[in-house]
């Protein structure tokens, strides 16, 4: 990985294919966290079930996935401010 700054490896995690009905069945992944990050939840829950939910393992990974949750709050947003303003 690059430096402090350096967040390039979060990229990564964003070219993942969105995961099927069938693997978020398997998975047992409730309808309230299927969301646009939902390719991120999939394999942040199996490290953390691989290591026994250790907090300061899958940081990566939980890094990524608040990222993306973060990034997707502000798309909502700005959709809402921008039909209010339409109104």
């Amino acid at each position: 990985m690059g430096g402090a700054g350096d967040h390039s490896w979060i990229d990564e995690y964003s070219k993942v294919p969105p995961p099927t009905q069938d693997e978020l069945d398997a998975a047992y992944v409730p309808f309230e966290l299927r969301d646009s990050c939902t390719h991120l939840l999939l394999p942040l829950n199996m490290c953390r079930q691989d290591n026994r939910f250790v907090p300061w393992k899958c940081t990566q990974l939980r890094h990524a996935y608040e990222k993306c949750q973060y990034e997707d709050y502000l798309r909502r947003k700005a959709r809402k401010e921008a039909l209010d303003r339409e109104k």
